[in-house]
């Protein structure tokens, strides 16, 4: 593809989502919030007897001016942490293989400090579609493998996966991305809506992303409805029809989208965090109809999978880190080639 066509692809997507962000929040500041501060201002002031200065909206709908500022602060909560865990998820390094003189030595030249008796071993555990998963010391010594998934060579798993492209060994969970041009740590998917990778580097700012786009489009969706009704009242003025009314009844079909579209792709992401999937593993991997490519993943599952809590931990922190565009674990380099990065 030709560098326009590559600039145009890369770049139209987070342009369309800017573009509804600042139409949703224009509508539901403009059309809604300050309607009803100018409001509560015109019912204050002919309380006093000064003459009203603006004419009132003729749609507003009337509220207290305590409940005003409690939509109103709420609503910038949820709006600044969007805007921060969209830019940390589009502008974070998904992170690609650390090329430092350790990474090199290991992804280029393919020293794994490995026992050949336990690569032999291993190799053996990919193989065979009978071994004995269960069993607490095969499940031990898999979780100590600095590297565990193999490439299939004529229908069987053998050699350590290489990317021909990057030229390097990947480590486990890594895949290419072809519009990134890179090997990605963790790689669950290359997200168009924010123009990034999401891996190793990124993936919790990805997940509360999802969670504040459903969280701020569910808010504007029920904290409109009030003035959705008013909507549908006789129209006196046409003018403020098109330039009132039709805006709030659009912005309103669009959060119902995106909050229904949003909320389940965000419980999809949430189960594969608990699972400790990628969306890769869960779509070529385990739903995969080939016996030899599941027995394959269980065997690497076996070394991520720690239980549903710990699953969640290891993405998004201690619990009181959940809900914060902070990374999680900066100790770790996302190869899983470190006994250390295993949580146990």
């Amino acid at each position: 593809p030709s560098a326009l066509s590559v600039f145009i692809f890369k770049y139209m997507f987070p342009f369309l989502v800017f573009c509804m962000i600042t139409f949703l929040y224009a509508v539901f500041m403009f059309l809604n919030v300050i309607p009803q501060f100018q409001h509560l201002s015109l019912a204050t002031n002919l309380s006093k007897g000064v003459p009203a200065s603006s004419v009132d909206d003729p749609h507003v709908h009337p509220a207290s001016q305590t409940e005003v500022v409690i939509v109103c602060t709420s609503f910038h909560v949820l709006f600044i942490m969007l805007m921060i865990c969209y830019f940390r998820a589009a502008l974070c390094d998904s992170n690609s293989v650390p090329m430092d003189a350790k990474g090199r030595e290991k992804w280029i030249e393919g020293k794994f400090d490995i026992d050949p008796h336990n690569d032999q071993l291993i190799e053996q555990i990919v193989k065979d579609t009978t071994t004995n998963l269960n069993d607490p010391k095969v499940r031990s010594f898999i979780r100590g493998m600095p590297l565990v998934e193999r490439k299939q060579t004529k229908g069987l798993p053998s050699m350590k996966r290489r990317c021909q492209t990057c030229d390097i060994f990947k480590p486990d969970r890594c895949h290419h991305c072809s519009q990134c041009k890179k090997c990605i740590l963790r790689m669950d998917h290359h997200c168009p809506w924010v123009g990034n990778c999401i891996g190793h580097g990124n993936y919790k700012f990805f997940l509360l992303l999802l969670f504040y786009t459903s969280a701020c489009a569910g808010f504007i969706l029920f904290a409109m409805l009030p003035r959705l009704v008013n909507v549908f009242k006789p129209i006196m003025d046409i003018h403020y029809f098109v330039r009132a009314d039709i805006p709030v009844m659009l912005a309103e079909v669009i959060c119902a989208f995106l909050f229904i579209i949003v909320a389940l792709f965000l419980g999809f992401h949430i189960y594969l965090t608990a699972q400790s999937m990628t969306t890769i593993e869960y779509k070529e991997k385990r739903a995969n109809d080939k016996p030899m490519v599941v027995h394959i993943w269980k065997v690497s599952h076996i070394k991520y999978d720690n239980g549903s809590y710990k699953n969640l931990c290891h993405m998004l922190g201690p619990p009181w880190m959940w809900f914060f565009p902070v990374h999680p674990n900066t100790k770790e380099d996302g190869t899983y080639s470190e006994c250390g990065q295993i949580v146990e």
